[in-house]
């Protein structure tokens, strides 16, 4: 049996407890190898107290866990921000706080573009809120979900500057803020379609392959490896170049305007996902380290 480690990015904990696509693809490894223990597995990851708990009860997986910081730091750092920030305020919601306001932001005959994924420059949220700006009807809406860099949300100036963008749209954005996975679902059934509109180039965009499961139309850009998941059956590519904005409008603007596009996108997709569920990545994983 081979002794295979994984070593998280160092971001995120693993098991995947604040989201993060790396940090998800490798707890399904780990969760497919407790079903099938073809691979001795130890993962290195940040410690977490919720993913400690959850690693508890995996049975066939090692986990090493790495304190982001010391103990000593972290009370010197919450013991400054008392002193300096007498008053605060709280940006946390209850997650059914955020689903009501979507709700109630989103009516019957609005047509709802969904992103989600980080709220940052290399995946081109700021493009897709500019291109939403340019058509011109009332009714397309964009629900954004997702934070500055999964988990509780974070102010960065990238941040602010989609905000400002979002907040000249007025109604025509709901923002949900960061959604766990078990979650999603609450508020995928809410939308049209969905839009991948990384400007990088995305190693493997797990959110393509989630959307077609999810059977929604996709528009994504011609990405690294959105398009090694993604075929022209199940999705509209948009070229990452000077006419971005433009191309990812006249995308949305034909789904919206063609039901029968849409249904198609859909059932190919819905077709497409099995081929990368977490089994058959799981044993192609085995047999690729195998041949090492």
């Amino acid at each position: 049996m081979k002794k295979i480690c994984l070593v998280a990015p160092g971001l995120l904990p693993v098991p995947a407890t604040q989201g993060g696509a790396i940090e998800t693809l490798m707890t399904s490894l780990i969760e497919e190898n407790e079903k099938h223990h073809l691979i001795d597995l130890t993962v290195v990851a940040p410690h977490d107290d919720r993913s400690r708990t959850q690693a508890d009860a995996f049975r066939h997986t090692r986990f090493i866990m790495i304190p982001s910081a010391s103990p000593l730091i972290k009370a010197k750092h919450r013991l400054m921000n008392a002193i300096v920030r007498r008053v605060s305020t709280s940006t946390r919601r209850s997650p059914s706080a955020f689903y009501d306001q979507v709700l109630h932001a989103i009516r019957h005959e609005d047509f709802v573009v969904m992103y989600c994924g980080r709220i940052m420059r290399e995946k081109g949220i700021l493009e897709l809120l500019q291109a939403i700006e340019m058509i011109n009807d009332p009714h397309v809406k964009l629900m954004i979900i997702g934070s500055s860099n999964f988990g509780p949300s974070e102010r960065t100036p990238y941040v602010d500057k989609v905000t400002a963008l979002a907040d000249r749209l007025g109604e025509r954005v709901a923002y949900t803020g960061y959604v766990p996975n078990d979650r999603l679902y609450r508020y995928s059934k809410i939308a049209d379609m969905q839009v991948v509109p990384s400007v990088w180039e995305e190693a493997a965009g797990l959110v393509g392959v989630e959307a077609m499961a999810a059977g929604f139309p996709l528009v994504v850009t011609c990405s690294g490896g959105i398009q090694e998941y993604v075929s022209s059956d199940c999705a509209i590519t948009v070229d990452r170049d000077d006419h971005l904005i433009s191309g990812l409008d006249q995308a949305i603007t034909d789904l919206l305007n063609d039901p029968d596009k849409r249904a198609s996108l859909s059932d190919a997709g819905a077709q497409r996902a099995p081929l990368f569920d977490t089994k058959s990545m799981y044993h192609r994983f085995v047999e690729a380290c195998e041949r090492q």
